[in-house]
């Protein structure tokens, strides 16, 4: 599912711009299915590319196009992810992302704030502000954080992003990511919030493979949400393991099993456990155009 635009990791290329050499084009899933019960894909995502540039992006459930995100640009660098409900805009400093911000359709205030700092060329930490409105589904707002972070801090940004549903008031997080060569290997997540004085940290340790991701550079990326993001923008290669550590809470762990095309994934294959008790077996399939 590569897409747009974020972090190109070890190199001096601009984030905001994506251009794979292999366009993914449809993303199909089966959920808790036997093995080998290809007949049963759903179609969940079908990306739209007007020639080298990713235009939109629609999202399907029991095959029926259900909502679409459209992608505004400067040149070939993206500016606006935008949707029916609700609108992020990104800001860049010269080469970097600095920040971005989500609005609610007819709402002038940011609903979420994103803010990043980069060290060694390379993104290192991501503050993230949430804004409460009495009466708003956040479940409509455009998450930018999937067309942005690393697949690695998506089980911390999951579970703030639930916090954040609940909260009735103002609550920051900050994610601080390290890199070891062009993958990010561990996110470290704290949560605080105005309303209950309180702080929950989470912290994300991440494996990889030796093949080609074909997510990378694509910050467009989180704004997936739960619709298999799990490959990110900023990392070289695919991930193999995630293990989310929360506390005095359950411990979460993801496996990832390929299929490739050369050193392309076609064929993706999730198993998520809580506390080593198997909870959900997710199969992606890719086409590329």
């Amino acid at each position: 599912m590569g897409v747009v635009f974020l972090f190109t990791a070890c190199n001096k290329e601009q984030d905001g711009i994506y251009n794979p050499s292999r366009k993914i084009q449809k993303i199909h899933t089966v959920l808790n299915a036997p093995l080998n019960a290809e007949e049963l894909q759903d179609l969940v995502v079908v990306w739209n590319w007007d020639g080298d540039v990713l235009s939109s992006i629609d999202f399907y459930e029991n095959e029926v196009l259900t909502s679409t995100n459209q992608f505004t640009y400067e040149g070939n660098r993206l500016t606006t992810v935008r949707n029916a409900s609700s609108y992020a805009n990104f800001s860049y400093d010269e080469e970097k992302i600095d920040e971005i911000k989500v609005y609610m359709t007819g709402y002038d205030e940011p609903i979420l704030e994103y803010s990043f700092e980069h060290r060694g060329g390379k993104v290192s930490e991501i503050e993230v502000e949430y804004h409460y409105i009495a009466g708003l589904d956040k479940k409509a707002l455009v998450d930018p954080l999937t067309y942005i972070l690393p697949q690695s801090c998506e089980p911390a940004a999951k579970m703030i992003a639930l916090r954040a549903k609940e909260v009735k008031g103002y609550e920051k997080s900050t994610m601080k990511l390290t890199w070891i060569g062009g993958n990010v290997t561990s996110v470290k997540t704290v949560s605080e919030s105005d309303m209950s004085n309180s702080s929950n940290s989470y912290v994300t340790r991440c494996t990889f493979d030796n093949k080609e991701n074909p997510m990378k550079s694509c910050i467009a990326l989180f704004a997936f949400g739960n619709t298999n993001s799990f490959m990110g923008f900023c990392n070289k290669n695919n991930i193999l393991t995630t293990v989310t550590s929360t506390g005095s809470l359950s411990k979460i762990t993801t496996t990832y099993v390929y299929e490739y095309n050369g050193d392309y994934p076609t064929k993706v294959t999730s198993i998520d456990r809580i506390d080593d008790v198997e909870k959900e077996v997710a199969t992606t399939y890719y086409e590329y155009k």
